[in-house]
């Protein structure tokens, strides 16, 4: 089998902003991580605000990125969105409402965000609770609509090695045609030149999940298999870079952990994401991993597309 080798590229650090002005008379469907934001009252304060709040830094990434791309269009244009798009509305009736609340439905592959306030001032004081709920709800959908597309173009030959391999059943992107494999691992990859795009699947005894111990097996396992041009190159995590949080999915607790990897040796990196869980038939833990090398290029959306397979 052909070894896997990450190629160095060096690209062009590019800039974004957090909310933009364009307000086109009939939206397209909007791209992933795009959210039209309107006002009943076209409130520029409140529609500013809630812009500023979808913006915030995407966390883990090598440069700024916004969590979401929030464009404002006019209450007018904002039923023709709702038909295609993410949306986030802000309605502003000081006799409606007494207390700030947000709400969310879903449907035909578009979701809904409703912001509820009496005044723009009462919203201000609580967009650091609603916008974290808001930016939840915002990303589960994303994640649930790219995880349907998933299910329509997948890899199955691969999947199958996957689960020959680790025992792990899962979809696999369709394009990730490379592979490389050891004991109890997996790495596939896109093996592209621009936005390379990477899964690996490995296992360690255990019947715990700790933070600490997963990350100096990655340092372990990835650093033995995902190996540089040269000799004494290899994958490492990068220092100070990673944040853990234990979730529940499905009544089962799965530790996330985001951050950096570097390539020792080589000025190479990028953002990673693993989910790890117990298999307690196994008396193992099982790690799904996904990183991303792209340094022409934004990696928000790239990091976040494969994520969609280990969710």
């Amino acid at each position: 089998m052909r070894k896997i080798h990450l190629i160095y590229i060096i690209g062009i650090a590019l800039c974004i902003t957090a909310c933009t002005n364009r307000r086109p008379k009939e939206p397209r469907a909007g791209h992933p991580y795009e959210v039209f934001v309107a006002s009943t009252t076209d409130d520029a304060a409140a529609t500013l605000m809630v812009c500023k709040a979808l913006g915030i830094d995407a966390e883990a990434l090598p440069q700024r990125e916004p969590q979401f791309d929030a464009v404002k269009i006019k209450f007018d244009e904002y039923n023709s969105a709702i038909k295609k798009s993410s949306t986030v509305l802000i309605d502003i009736n000081r006799q409606k409402y007494h207390s700030p609340t947000v709400t969310w439905q879903t449907g035909d592959g578009t979701i809904e965000v409703m912001l509820h306030a009496g005044s723009s001032e009462s919203l201000a004081s609580a967009i650091d609770s609603l916008g974290e709920t808001m930016r939840e709800q915002l990303l589960r959908h994303e994640m649930a609509v790219a995880k349907d597309i998933l299910k329509t173009k997948h890899n199955p030959k691969a999947e199958q090695k996957v689960k020959e391999v680790t025992g792990v059943e899962m979809l696999i992107p369709a394009d990730m045609q490379r592979s490389k494999q050891g004991e109890h691992f997996i790495w596939l990859s896109n093996d592209a030149l621009t936005g390379m795009q990477n899964i690996c699947v490995y296992t360690y005894p255990g019947l715990t999940l700790n933070a600490e111990r997963a990350l100096a097996m990655r340092d372990s396992i990835l650093g033995r298999h995902i190996e540089g041009e040269t000799k004494g190159m290899h994958m490492v995590t990068a220092p100070q870079s990673v944040t853990s949080k234990m979730v529940t999915n499905g009544g089962r607790k799965v530790l996330v952990q985001r951050g950096l990897w570097e390539m020792k040796g080589d000025a190479m990196g990028g953002p990673f994401v693993s989910r790890s869980h117990i298999d307690s038939t196994n008396h193992r833990i099982v790690v799904k991993e996904a990183f991303v090398y792209a340094p022409e290029r934004k990696k928000r959306n790239l990091i976040r597309q494969i994520e969609a397979a280990i969710y």
